[in-house]
């Protein structure tokens, strides 16, 4: 088995030198961390742990709806709520990145923000969709969850969730503390996964360390969501 290569690292002063460098002029501090924080969102630059950096390309989260459930719900959803109203949609297959143990049957996930639910339920089913739910149980997912994709489960989404509005998408930081703290996720996977797909994201993937510790805390989830953390990468959660 290959091992995977030691990162070097650096610390906040060793980066802010680096960016000194590449300047003609002096430039202020406030100047240095936009460029720290640019650095990181384009990919050359990662936060690896506390007071830590890397320079590498991690992956960036990204995915497309792949079923005709799941695009015409979206579709439903554009026309009706319009570009203000908040709201995400997404598939339980999307975890297949991240898991040892593929799902095998796509379920459709809408969240909605707080007081949408119900009423995005009762417009989807008079729209002709059948396999619709309302924040289901995990014995209800089972029994009346269909296996050829069309099932569709609706849900009130924590408010001040990270989640990308323009394209009503799902993030990395949102997805990795709902792998360990959200129980309608929870029934698409055994528990004995989550350790490994947190370790996974955090180890692989570009992501937003502050962004996942605001959203844990929203949760209340942050003590649960830090027991999954390999320990390595627990300070950056910290600083």
């Amino acid at each position: 088995m290959k091992t995977r290569k030691k990162e070097k690292t650096f610390t906040k002063a060793e980066v802010t030198n680096v960016v000194l460098s590449r300047c003609k002029a002096n430039i202020s501090d406030v100047a240095i961390y936009k460029r720290i924080n640019k650095m990181i969102a384009s990919g050359t630059l990662s936060r690896v742990g506390n007071g830590q950096y890397a320079f590498d390309a991690k992956k960036r989260f990204d995915y497309s709806l792949e079923n005709a459930t799941a695009l015409n719900v979206l579709s439903k959803l554009e026309d009706r709520l319009g570009r203000s109203a908040k709201y995400i949609l997404y598939e339980t297959t999307v975890l297949n990145a991240f898991l040892n143990h593929l799902i095998g049957r796509s379920t459709v996930i809408a969240e909605v923000e707080r007081g949408l639910a119900e009423p995005v339920f009762w417009f989807l089913k008079e729209e002709g969709f059948d396999n619709v739910m309302l924040n289901p149980s995990e014995n209800e997912n089972y029994m009346y969850n269909p296996y050829d994709g069309s099932g569709v489960i609706i849900k009130t989404m924590v408010s001040k969730s990270p989640i990308d509005n323009k394209c009503h998408k799902l993030t990395i930081e949102k997805l990795v503390v709902d792998i360990v703290c959200d129980k309608t996720l929870n029934m698409f996977y055994e528990g004995g996964e989550v350790s490994h797909m947190v370790k996974d994201i955090l180890t692989n993937y570009m992501v937003k360390f502050d962004s996942i510790r605001n959203y844990a805390k929203r949760r209340h989830g942050f003590d649960r969501f830090i027991e999954r953390v390999p320990a390595d990468l627990k300070g950056a959660f910290y600083d």
